[in-house]
């Protein structure tokens, strides 16, 4: 058996050195791995690259607020005897003109009308107020305060006056 030059260069027992595969054929092997790589992993169900779209759908329906009505602060006595001076702002509801409301209309105020049209919630407010004392519309009392006194509004006013807001609220 004729050995060739490397085989021949080889020492006997060891196994002949192999002829260097060209660069082209090793790019091809891993290009090749790494396509049946990705492809096996798709098939399987492997880590894959996912987007995830969100949709967001609104459910539910505002009603746009109404108008908001502002009075001039008044004062009035506390049950404890000290003063609060309050400014209000009446929140109204919206009113569709071309669903009809099905409410009663805004009270119509002349310019002179210091209360605006609304002396009956007025008087609602100055009725709710002044049964607190100073202690009681302190800190955390004062939001209850005008839980209590939006909805005691709301009853009286047939759902016209949706909130209430103090623009101001001084006590003494």
């Amino acid at each position: 058996m004729a050995k060739t030059k490397k085989e021949a260069a080889a020492p006997d027992g060891e196994a002949p050195e192999k002829a260097p595969k060209s660069k082209k054929n090793i790019a091809l092997v891993v290009v090749g791995a790494l396509a049946v790589f990705v492809a096996g992993g798709k098939l399987m169900g492997g880590p894959t690259e996912t987007k995830t779209v969100i949709k967001i759908v609104s459910t539910t329906t505002t009603i746009p607020a109404g108008e908001v009505v502002a009075l001039d602060a008044i004062t009035l006595n506390l049950a404890d005897g000290h003063l609060l001076k309050v400014g209000i702002g009446f929140q109204l509801e919206y009113e569709n003109a071309a669903a009809g409301g099905g409410h009663e209309a805004a009270p119509a105020a002349d310019s002179s009308d210091p209360t605006k049209g609304y002396a009956k919630a007025l008087d609602v407010v100055i009725d709710e107020l002044s049964k607190h004392t100073m202690a009681d519309l302190s800190g955390s009392g004062r939001s209850a305060a005008k839980a209590q006194l939006v909805k005691r509004l709301k009853r009286v006013t047939h759902g016209h006056i949706e909130d209430v807001y103090f623009h101001q609220f001084v006590m003494q």
